[in-house]
Parts: structure tokens; C-alpha cells; sequence
């Protein structure tokens, strides 16, 4: 029976009066002809349960009862709280799951409703009487407690399985609203309903219950008074979606559920909060096409904790960096923008530069200090879990900054728009602790490097058959974020010396590049800025950058499914590979780096999409520079040529898709290796006269 629909209804012994809406029922009444259980605390535990009371159980003061007896005595249904007193004095049934299961299971749904159902009791402004308004209140709490200890009990008793039940579900309502009522109700009460919640947070039921709430904003400030408030928002998200249980679905969006965890009063120290979103936007698809509602309210939230005391504590500088990362990588597009160019000062000094500088500064101090504080303690278990939890999320927060920085002008309004950066005096300010941050970084790598490769060889380390701190390195997903801010800044810095420092580390770079597929990218757009300077290849090339790129080129365009990033790869060697070319065109040996690109080019098929062809076309047209190089004396150079001079024609014949420029120079490549093909034979056949 639910007490809301009904207008009267048993009460604990059995007897049906009318319900009260304006106040809650008065258990307190001393003219009352018989003494109801619950008018005032009994002496007994076992029938005035107490949060201790599975330690302390109570003395029965009468003969105890078989579980049978205990279990008939709920479905008679003659008094449910002395029932529930008999069943905390029965032993044996307390020892057996089962019986607590089927005891919960028989207890009487109204008579808890009726006690929560107190809650939604509202103080009467028109008594004047202070006493009476008094008692009406305190009756109130009397029995909200006095449900909440129940199902308190219960959950500390039914087996976890049990849990996961429709009938606790459904008491999940009527617990946040008896949390929220004012005045409030006794901090014992509170901290049993939150702990009853995050118990069945972490159920099937119990997680479609808390998703479907009308309202979290009243019930964040209570998670203050709690250490783990904030899990039963965690717990619910994550089985629900553990459960593949549709979020979108769910009368209150998981969105919404944000917006009024960030939107609701906070406290001072806001590293609870942040940590709960860390763990909940994990549950949040990738960038959708509009950011949410509760976006620009974190970035504010974000923003001003900095400024907080308590950002001076490590935890709380940790949980900072943790949620700017977790919510980069799942809005890369909308935050970064949201939060660099937001404008909001410190309000207690208007005339200070904007916040997100400030934010952005720390983040910078921090990387050094990090740096700093690293050295020595490359191999050590501790460094690599620091680098792993702060200074990774560090760098791509700075990976984002730079991102943010490199689309400023194109994203700039009408209005000037972006002023935290726009202002010169600013900008030039924090490219300057970039460039001095990337230097420290690309020591620190090179310090890394020499540590882990002590010993062994550039081809030991490509094929990862080196010491254990080479495997470590090789591993940290450190490394991958150092490379992408490296990659990013090096593009828009024109100091020479930040790109001096960069050559220093090209034996890594190569070192690292075929070990993993994520660092190709960042590496390629290193090489491909430090390539640019002529005398830098010189350097590549004595570090066997050719054979790599030249190896990777080949694996990747031999590969039937090469597309997406891979293909990306692909291109950027070809257009790396050009100036290098017509460097050892102009100063080196050819016949050797020839014939690796002819191999190249000979291996070539006509399989694949427009773009994987554009690539392979452009492959070829490296290889015939550099054949038309060759000494004609080198060992299978026209024997390859027989193979060579088939390729510009399959590859014309494979699209009609390729752009009018390609197709010329193929044309030429097709006429210019015919001609060398006839003077070849011609030749061989001058030769054979002669001898």
C-alpha cells in the first residue's frame, strides 16, 4: 500500500486512522489509551535499534523466538517495530543471511513509508504558540529517525546480494527528501542516509533510484558532512553505465546531474567535487557538437579555486590538474577555448590580470619544479608513479594551451575578444616561459635517454632489446606528452635556440619512434621543423633517420588497411623525405639511399584509396630523382629499372581521381625512365661489341 495514495492506513499495531497532511503523525500523545513502541526510547536496544547495535546486539528480556516465529510476526503484520526488536534478539537468525533476506522482505513497506512520509511535514507560520510548533517538529524528526535507523539496520545486515532490491530502490525518494528537510535533521540521521545510499548506489536497483532524483542541488551540501557523499554520484554513474544502461534515457540527464553538482553552494575546499567529475566524465561520450550547460560554470569554479587557500595544498593542486585534463580529453574542442579565454579576475583585485593566465602560470611553475625536483630519481619507482598522475595530465594541459594559442587570431571576434591573451606584455610573458619550459623538458628527456640507454646501441633500443629503464621509458606515458608540446611549440617558436636543443635529442627521437605507434606523430612534426634547417640533416641522416622513415614508409604503405593516422604518417615522411633528398642529391653518396627509395618505389601496387595513391605517387617521384642520380655503375640499378619504369603507368591507370598535376608528372616519370630504359639497352649492347 503506498501511504501517498491512501488516505489512512495501519499504523505499527495494526489499527487504520486517518492521515494527517497538514502534520505528521504525533506518537508522542501522553492521552493516548495505550503506549505506543515507538512514544519513547526504550530501554532495550532490541527494540530502539542504535547504528552500533550489530556489535551490541541487547538482551532479550523474554523467551527468544524461533526464526519461524520471528518471520510470522511480520507477516501478521501486529507490530512491525517490536517484530524487528524480536528478529535483532533472535541469534541464529541474525547468523543466517537467508532468514535476514526473507525478514526484510516481510517487513511492512507502509510503516516505513509512514515514517519517512513525516518528512514532507511543513511548520504551521500561523502557530503562534513556539512550544507547540516545537513539538511538531520534533515529533517529525522522531520519526523520520526512527525509519531511517530501520532501513539502516537493514542494509548493515542483508548480505550484499540482497541489496540490489526493488523495495530499498524505492525507499531512495523518500531518503534524499528526509535529508533536506529544515530545520534539518540530527547529524546521526544524516550520516546513517547517506551511508544507506552509498551502500545501494552501487546496486542495479539502487542506481536507477538515485539517477532518477528530481533534484541534486539540495543534496551536494549535505555530502560536506561525509567523506564519501560525493562516491554515491560516482557509484551510480559507473553501474549504470557498467549495466550499458542508457544515461540519455533517464529522467534527469547525466548532464543535468552536473550542472547541479557544480551549480549547488560549495565548500572551501572544492577536491571532492573535482574528483567526483574526474571519475563521472568518463562515463560522458567525446566532444558532441555543442558543449554543455555546466561547462562554463566548472571553468568558473576551476578558476576561482585557484585563488583559494587551499589551492596551496598539494591535493588540491593535484585535484585541479586532474579534472583540466580529464575534461580535455573528453571536450579537447569547447574547454580549452572555455577556459583560456575566459575573462573572470580575482574579485578582490579588478585590476589583476585575468585568472586563466594565472592558471596557465601555475601549470608552468609546476612542470619546472617537477623537472627540477626529478633529477636523480629517473629510475626510481616513485618518479614514474608522479610522472604518471601529475606531470603527464601537466603537459597536456599545455599541449591544449598551445593548441588554444595557435587558433587565437582565426577564433578572435569582432570585439578583439580573448583579451587574457591578446594584451602583448601577456602573451609575450608566457611564450617565454614555454620556450624556457620546452628547454628543461628536452634536457630532462636527454638525462632520461643517456640512463636508460647506458650501454646499449641506437638498434637495441629501436627493437627494445636494452635494459629494463629503456623499457620503462619506452612505456611512460610521459614521454608521449613531453613529445606532443614539444612538437606543438617547436612549430610556433622561431628561436634558433630552442631548435638547437631539439637536435640534441634526434637519437631518441629515432629511438623511440618505431617502439610506439602514438609517438610517431609528435616525432615526425619535431623532425619535420628541425629538417627545415639544412644543416640539421646532415645529423639526421648519421643517426639513421633515412633507414627508419624509409622502413616505416614501406611497412605503412605495404599495409591494406592504411588510412586515418598511419596514412597521416605516411605523407609526413614523403614530405619530410623531399629535402633530404635534394640534400644528398647536392652532398652525398647516392647510390645507397637511392636504391632504398627504388626498392620503395618497385614494391608499389595500384590497391588503395585516392589519397593512398597521391602518397604512393609521391614516393615514386623521390625514387626517380634520386635513380636519375645513380652512378651507372651501381650494382642492380638497371635491373630495377626494368621494374621501376612499370610503375608511373599503373599507378596512371589506377584512378581517375588524381589531380591533373599528379598525372603530368607521372606522364614525365613514364617518358623519362622509357628514354633511360632505351639508353640502358643501347648501352648494354655497345658494351657487348666491344667485348
Amino acid at each position: 500500500m503506498n501511504p501517498e495514495r491512501e488516505g489512512v492506513q495501519k499504523d505499527s499495531c495494526g489499527n487504520r486512522g486517518d492521515r494527517d497532511s497538514e502534520s505528521p503523525v504525533t506518537l508522542r500523545d501522553s492521552s493516548s489509551s495505550h503506549q505506543n513502541p515507538m512514544a519513547t526510547p526504550p530501554a532495550s536496544d532490541a527494540i530502539y535499534p542504535s547504528p552500533t547495535l550489530r556489535q551490541d546486539r541487547g538482551t532479550p528480556e523474554a523467551t527468544i523466538d524461533t526464526v519461524e516465529q520471528v518471520l510470522g510476526y511480520f507477516n501478521e503484520y501486529t507490530d512491525a517495530l517490536a517484530s524487528f526488536g524480536k528478529m535483532l534478539a533472535n541469534q541464529e537468525l541474525l547468523d543466517d543471511p537467508l532468514a535476514i533476506a526473507r525478514s526484510w522482505a516481510a517487513f511492512p513497506e507502509p510503516f516505513l513509508d509512514r515514517l519517512l512520509s513525516a518528512a514532507n511535514y511543513k511548520p504551521d507560520l500561523s502557530v503562534t504558540d513556539p512550544g507547540l510548533l516545537n513539538v511538531r517538529i520534533i515529533d517529525r524528526d522522531f520519526q523520520v529517525s526512527y525509519g531511517v535507523r530501520l532501513i539502516y539496520l537493514f542494509v548493515e545486515l542483508l548480505p550484499a546480494a540482497s541489496r540490489d532490491d526493488e523495495k530499498l530502490a524505492r525507499m531512495i525518494g523518500r531518503l534524499l527528501n528526509a535529508l533536506t528537510i529544515s530545520p534539518p535533521l540530527a547529524s546521526q540521521a544524516r550520516l546513517q542516509i547517506l551511508e544507506v545510499l552509498l551502500r545501494l548506489a552501487s546496486t542495479h536497483h539502487g542506481s536507477a533510484a538515485l539517477l532518477e532524483a528530481p533534484d541534486w542541488t539540495r543534496f551536494v551540501p549535505f555530502t560536506a558532512d561525509y567523506e564519501d557523499g560525493l562516491k554515491i554520484f560516482e557509484y551510480a554513474c559507473a553501474i549504470a553505465a557498467l549495466e550499458a544502461v542508457d544515461i540519455k534515457t533517464q529522467p534527469l540527464k547525466l548532464h543535468d546531474i552536473i550542472y547541479s553538482l557544480v551549480n549547488a553552494p560549495q565548500p572551501a575546499d572544492t577536491t571532492p567535487l573535482f574528483q567526483c567529475i574526474v571519475n563521472v566524465v568518463r562515463f560522458i561520450p567525446k566532444e558532441t557538437s555543442s558543449p554543455p550547460n555546466w561547462l562554463s560554470l566548472m571553468v568558473r569554479l576551476l578558476l576561482r579555486s585557484i585563488t583559494a587557500s587551499s589551492f596551496d595544498s598539494t591535493e588540491n593542486r593535484r585535484a585541479v590538474v586532474h579534472v583540466t585534463a580529464a575534461l580535455i580529453r573528453t571536450y579537447p574542442i569547447h574547454f580549452p577555448i572555455t577556459l583560456f579565454s575566459s575573462e573572470l579576475k580575482d574579485d578582490s583585485s579588478p585590476t589583476s590580470k585575468p585568472l586563466c593566465w594565472l592558471f596557465i602560470h601555475h601549470q608552468l611553475d609546476d612542470v619546472r619544479a617537477w623537472i627540477s625536483s626529478s633529477a636523480g630519481k629517473l629510475d626510481s619507482p616513485e618518479y614514474h608513479r608522479n610522472s604518471t598522475h601529475v606531470a603527464t595530465e601537466s603537459y597536456d594541459i599545455l599541449s591544449a594551451f598551445i593548441g588554444f594559442l595557435v587558433q587565437m587570431d582565426d577564433r578572435r571576434g569582432p570585439d578583439g575578444g580573448l583579451q587574457a591573451f591578446h594584451d602583448p606584455n601577456v602573451l609575450h610573458s608566457v611564450q617565454k616561459d614555454l620556450s624556457s619550459t620546452c628547454s628543461m623538458t628536452i634536457k630532462q628527456l636527454c638525462e632520461r635517454y643517456k640512463a636508460a640507454t647506458a650501454g646499449t646501441s641506437l638498434i637495441e633500443v629501436s627493437t627494445g632489446a636494452s635494459n629494463p629503464g629503456s623499457s620503462r621509458m619506452r612505456e611512460d606515458p610521459l614521454i608521449l606528452a613531453q613529445l606532443r608540446v614539444l612538437a606543438l611549440w617547436l612549430r610556433e617558436d622561431n628561436g634558433d635556440e630552442i631548435h638547437h636543443e631539439a637536435v640534441g635529442i634526434m637519437d631518441l627521437l629515432l629511438g623511440l619512434y618505431c617502439q610506439q605507434d602514438e609517438v610517431r606523430w609528435p616525432i615526425l612534426t619535431i623532425l619535420e621543423q628541425l629538417i627545415l634547417d639544412e644543416d640539421n640533416i646532415d645529423h639526421f641522416l648519421d643517426q639513421k633517420g633515412w633507414e627508419t622513415l624509409v622502413y616505416d614508409f614501406r611497412s605503412i604503405i605495404e599495409s591494406p588497411s592504411a588510412c586515418g593516422v598511419s596514412l597521416g604518417c605516411a605523407e609526413v615522411i614523403v614530405d619530410l623525405l623531399a629535402p633530404v633528398v635534394r640534400h644528398i642529391i647536392k652532398s652525398r653518396a647516392v647510390s645507397k639511399y637511392g636504391m632504398d627509395m627504388v626498392g620503395v618505389a618497385c614494391s608499389l601496387d595500384s590497391k588503395g584509396s585516392c589519397d593512398v595513391l597521391e602518397v604512393k605517387c609521391a614516393a615514386l617521384f623521390l625514387a626517380v630523382q634520386l635513380y636519375l642520380k645513380i652512378p651507372a655503375d651501381t650494382k642492380g640499378k638497371w635491373k630495377a629499372l626494368k621494374q621501376l619504369v612499370k610503375i608511373p603507368e599503373m599507378l596512371l591507370k589506377a584512378s581517375d581521381e588524381l589531380d591533373e598535376a599528379t598525372k603530368d608528372e607521372l606522364e614525365d616519370a613514364m617518358e623519362t625512365l622509357g628514354r633511360l630504359q632505351v639508353n640502358g639497352a643501347q648501352m648494354m649492347v655497345a658494351n657487348l661489341s666491344l667485348s
